[in-house]
């Protein structure tokens, strides 16, 4: 299981599943991220952490302006540990 807070910042990959465009974003130390001018389409959001199972959710963004998440808390990470 993860900690009860992360103790380092996990990678995230957004990928436009229409273009393949992706985009590389590292959470805080709280666990969050944002992804400024994002246009409208369906991602992918990739979350992986060395020792911890790899997370994708796929969902639409449709305002064009930042998304913004949280990887770590709210995004449901299952968190199982590889290891």
């Amino acid at each position: 299981m993860l900690p009860a807070q992360p103790s380092h910042r996990l990678k995230i990959v957004i990928t436009n599943v229409s273009t393949g465009v992706t985009r590389n974003v590292t959470t805080d130390s709280a666990g969050f991220y944002t992804a400024p001018n994002l246009l409208p389409g369906t991602y992918e959001v990739r979350v992986t952490a060395t020792g911890f199972s790899t997370q994708v959710r796929t969902g639409n963004h449709s305002d064009g302006r930042s998304s913004a998440g949280a990887a770590y808390h709210d995004a449901g990470w299952a968190g199982e540990s590889n290891g």
